[in-house]
């Protein structure tokens, strides 16, 4: 794991006075093993999936996955569905709270969300915020890519370790120094050479937002506009449709056993406006994660919000 390094005069200093978050800090250069593209719009999870929840009216997804001891939740919105921070009842509720919301009524709970959640607070009866959703009640279009919105559901976790909750809003590709250029070949041989995008590489870290040691992890990542991504053939007949851009959410486990990949999806032009987060808890005395957030096979004029809070609870 690493440790926070000291901080000189020369650090950046966030928007509230403080240091610089960690993922601004030098990191390591361990690289996560590589894999193949995504297809446009492909989502694969790492880790055992527990339920895989979609509410009809919506399309709105929630993922609960079992890695280590803990349990996460990935939380796929379509432009303008509501999600868990849409309801200020869930605003600090166990995983288990989770679950019960959008888990249809007599759904068994899933062991390791039994045993890796804080006891549940009762917030309602199950299936209660699918009831909600399918009665009207929330079906007015949410506006994800607005700043206020976006950040509340960062700050709201209450996180507030290794420099976090960190907001970054607004970032246009080509235009911010959250992300840098960079070349991929893949393999494959491609006319004029290996095409080249833009990756997230905040304090210029390549390989993305990464927060070491921590128990709870939360990220979230609208797509809020998108430039162009045109199909790609290499020499071989290798077709590339729509290539990005890319998030990739990975973990490395307390004996630092290599990064490995809990979430990855690629965007599609129809996923303008949604959002996507990743809310991972530790289990009570469980071994703490490392954590990387990567936005790669992004072009310029692609938009996003970016939002990370981690807490490290001493287990």
């Amino acid at each position: 794991m690493m440790k926070r390094l000291l901080a000189s005069a020369t650090c950046v200093l966030t928007a509230c006075g403080g240091l610089a978050p960690d993922d601004e800090l030098p990191q390591d250069t361990e690289v996560v093993t590589e894999v193949a593209p995504l297809a446009d719009g492909e989502l694969r999870i790492g880790g055992d999936i527990l339920a895989d929840i979609v509410l009809e009216e919506t399309q709105s997804r929630f993922v609960f996955v079992e890695l280590g001891e803990g349990v996460g939740v990935y939380e796929q919105l379509p432009p303008g569905a509501p999600g868990f921070d849409e309801f200020p009842q869930l605003e600090g509720a166990p995983m288990i709270d989770k679950f019960l919301a959008v888990a249809e009524p007599g759904t068994e709970v899933p062991a390791a969300i039994m045993a890796f959640s804080e006891p549940t607070a009762y917030v309602g009866p199950q299936g209660w915020l699918r009831d909600a959703v399918a009665s009207g009640q929330y079906i007015q279009p949410r506006a994800n890519c607005t700043n206020s919105t976006f950040s509340n559901a960062v700050t709201s976790k209450g996180y507030n370790d290794r420099g976090t909750p960190v907001l970054r809003l607004d970032k246009r590709v080509g235009s911010t120094a959250f992300f840098e250029q960079y070349t991929y070949c893949g393999g494959a041989n491609w006319p004029g050479g290996c095409p080249t995008f833009h990756r997230y590489a905040p304090g210029g870290n390549d390989h993305g937002s990464q927060f070491s040691n921590v128990d709870k992890y939360f990220t979230r990542v609208a797509l809020c506009g998108l430039g162009t991504h045109p199909t790609i053939t290499s020499n071989y007949g290798t077709v590339w449709t729509h290539p990005g851009p890319t998030l990739r959410v990975v973990h490395r486990d307390g004996n630092n056993n290599g990064w490995f990949t809990s979430i990855n999806e690629d965007f599609a032009p129809n996923d303008v406006g949604g959002v996507r987060s990743w809310h991972y808890t530790g289990g009570t005395g469980s071994w703490n994660f490392d954590w990387r957030t990567q936005i790669e096979y992004a072009e310029i004029n692609d938009l996003f919000d970016i939002g990370h809070a981690v807490a490290d609870l001493g287990f």
